[in-house]
């Protein structure tokens, strides 16, 4: 069985937002070079995210950037290396500001499920949760179908 996690978007909310815009305008303008200029780079910024795939028939897991939304790129790392999965609360700050020196500031609260190896420095994103009792058991499904325990 093979799980595939989208994590993040590349760019952030503010880029991917900004994508789409850049998308539409290109769209529009599709006629002239300029808007497939727009359309190619809109698309990059606008269906860019990172995930994980795990793989546990052919024992590995890889972190990867999907481009465009189509090509995945990111290497194969054995899963065996991995020892204990654990979760922590991640707080994210996306911050805009405009012409006028104006700032705003978008926060959001939410809980990442890592695997991790001998050495805590290495760790991996498996899956963003809302909630702590989200991630709770999202973590003992992992933890049961990855034979590896969960620390806290």
């Amino acid at each position: 069985m093979v799980i595939n996690n989208r994590v993040n978007l590349t760019f952030g909310s503010a880029g991917s937002f900004t994508g789409y815009i850049l998308l539409a305008v290109g769209l529009v303008t599709i006629n002239s070079w300029v808007g497939i200029i727009l359309v190619l780079i809109g698309a990059f910024f606008a269906l860019s995210f990172t995930g994980i795939t795990i793989d546990k028939e052919e024992n590995r897991c890889r972190q990867f950037t999907q481009l465009f939304g189509l090509f995945k790129v990111g290497d194969w790392e054995e899963l065996s290396a991995f020892n204990e999965i654990t979760f922590q609360k991640n707080e994210s700050v996306f911050r805009v500001n405009s012409q006028s020196n104006r700032s705003i500031s978008t926060k959001s609260n939410s809980y990442l499920i890592y695997l991790l190896t001998k050495f805590t420095q290495n760790k991996m994103v498996v899956k963003k949760c809302k909630d702590k009792d989200i991630a709770k058991i999202e973590a003992n499904k992992l933890s049961q179908f990855l034979n590896i325990p969960i620390i806290e």
